[in-house]
């Protein structure tokens, strides 16, 4: 996973990165990321404002009141306070969880070494460990051998009484 702090501060590494990759459609996210969480850094900042402004007010009230001055003015002004913070912490968690899917779907950097290629048949082999096994018979796929070892698996709990 990237950290997110290289994708706001060096922005063109991860954008040619997915250049390099060819995926358009991770590029789009990434811009995207981009502004959702320019945004979700600013709201979130007014969330805490409004929270600031909240607890001063209370303070003002409390001492207006202790000294027996007239507090309306404060109270009617607190008391449009918590709303907003509701409706604003709504959109920053809204804004969290849309950040955090594009995060986790933008893959990590290419080492400079890896070449560029259009699809998989333009891979290159680098090198080869052991020698790849002959056999004297077909051998079978992954699926076909899940569904027959799943048919054992299931014949055996009938048998046995496993459950």
């Amino acid at each position: 996973m990237l950290d997110i702090k290289l994708m706001r501060e060096q922005p063109e590494i991860v954008r040619a990165d997915l250049k390099k990759r060819q995926d358009d459609k991770k590029l789009k996210m990434f811009e995207e990321l981009l502004v959702k969480d320019k945004l979700y850094r600013e709201k979130l900042q007014q969330v805490e404002k409004l929270k600031q402004s909240r607890n001063s007010n209370s303070k003002e009230i409390a001492e207006l009141k202790k000294s027996g001055g007239d507090a309306d003015a404060k109270l009617k002004e607190a008391g449009d306070i918590p709303m907003q913070i509701k409706q604003l912490e709504e959109e920053v968690n809204e804004l969290k969880k849309r950040c955090w899917t594009i995060h986790m779907s933008i893959p990590n950097i290419l080492h400079e070494s890896v070449p560029y290629g259009k699809d998989d048949s333009e891979n290159v082999e680098i090198k080869q460990w052991g020698t790849a096994p002959k056999f004297d018979f077909e051998p079978k796929d992954h699926l076909t051998l899940a569904q027959n070892s799943w048919g054992w698996i299931f014949l055996f709990e009938r048998k046995v009484g496993c459950s």
